[in-house]
């Protein structure tokens, strides 16, 4: 559950992980080329769109494996929806909040300097077009994630209804990223009673494009 944009180089990560399993990557509604739902503008109205993709499918139950806001999104699906996950696999996870830990908010700055403080190593980082000449895609993009999370960026209830989440979880985060820090994903591995955390050295918000083989490996192992 994660934009597939090229931007982000997801497809070579999906490639990777078609080789063991069979895998459903949709577009969250809102982004890449799904069409934008108006009435939609929360995490939990997210996770219930997987709920009726679910039944649409007739598939009764998947394991998750989700990033950042999709992390959040596939964390709420299984607090509303224990029975339909398998196991749970999420990566700097969107939505916690910790008071004293200071988090970026990732409207406070332009999307150019946003790509830069995803990585750990600033060479990954994607080469962003000017404004003027963005693709419409990304701006889509940036559109509904406000859409999402400008006004509540997080969940006060999150990390204490974890507590009753017993779909075998494994956290996975990158060491230095700088946009939600390892402590919130500390803090999500104490409030949920079966789960394991992976941290990454050297590895900022997206382990899918720095720690590929390492995600992979500890994916597999997993589920």
């Amino acid at each position: 559950m994660a934009p597939r944009s090229k931007w982000w180089r997801m497809e070579s990560f999906l490639r990777g992980v078609i080789q063991h399993f069979e895998v459903i990557a949709p577009d969250h509604p809102g982004f890449n080329d799904s069409d934008v739902c108006k009435h939609m503008d929360s995490v939990e109205d997210m996770a219930f769109h997987y709920r009726d993709f679910l039944d649409l499918l007739e598939i009764e139950s998947v394991s998750i494996c989700a990033s950042s806001l999709g992390a959040w999104i596939g964390l709420q699906f299984a607090l509303t929806h224990q029975h339909r996950v398998k196991k749970l696999v999420v990566s700097n996870v969107a939505g916690i909040n910790i008071p004293g830990v200071e988090s970026i908010d990732p409207f406070s700055m332009t999307i150019h300097d946003l790509s830069q403080r995803l990585f750990y190593d600033k060479s990954k980082a994607p080469q962003m077009p000017p404004l003027d000449s963005m693709p419409i895609e990304m701006l889509k993009n940036r559109s509904m994630h406000a859409r999402l999370m400008w006004e509540k960026g997080y969940d006060p209830k999150l990390l204490s209804r974890a507590e009753g989440l017993h779909v075998p979880t494994l956290i996975i985060w990158g060491e230095n990223d700088e946009l939600i820090p390892v402590e919130n994903g500390e803090k999500l591995d104490a409030a949920l009673p079966n789960s394991k955390l992976v941290v990454f050295e050297e590895t900022g918000h997206l382990p899918y494009i720095e720690k590929r083989e390492e995600l992979l490996k500890e994916i597999s192992k997993f589920i």
